[in-house]
């Protein structure tokens, strides 16, 4: 059950996690006017007068929501996190690949994306196992 808990946990807070850096940086570096990004037809019409700035934001949202996401989960106190981890990973990078489907992005940004979200989760665990003394019992996210 701390497993499916913890991977519930995990996506909510990435996703939480997302939708607020994207709203806070879009409110920092502002789309040029007449992009509404509620609407899935103004982003596929206006994709090519996005900033670049803007694009690499959302990659910096992802990479940042999936190493709270990881880190969240890890804090669930699974035995051993590598599964909770993972699997959020894998259901980030496919949630992304939804969203390439359903918005062209340039390519560039497609390939950036699709090996960001498993290291960064990775890596969120392997800091929510840190703590002031080492890691928490002798546990640890590593593959290896």
């Amino acid at each position: 059950m701390k497993y499916f808990l913890s991977t519930i946990l995990g996506l909510i807070a990435g996703f939480v996690s997302i939708s607020l850096l994207e709203y806070v940086f879009n409110i920092i570096f502002p789309l040029p006017t007449g992009i509404d990004v509620k609407s899935v037809d103004s982003m596929i019409e206006n994709m090519d007068r996005i900033p670049m700035v803007n694009m690499i934001l959302v990659i910096v949202s992802y990479a940042l929501s999936s190493l709270i996401a990881g880190f969240i989960s890890v804090k669930i106190k699974t035995l051993k996190p590598i599964g909770p981890v993972l699997t959020i990973g894998v259901l980030f990078t496919a949630a992304c690949f939804i969203n390439f489907n359903l918005i062209p992005h340039p390519l560039w940004m497609v390939l950036i994306c699709s090996i960001t979200f498993v290291p960064m989760t990775w890596l969120g665990g392997q800091l929510g196992l840190y703590n002031n003394k080492g890691y928490n019992s002798g546990y640890s996210v590593s593959v290896f």
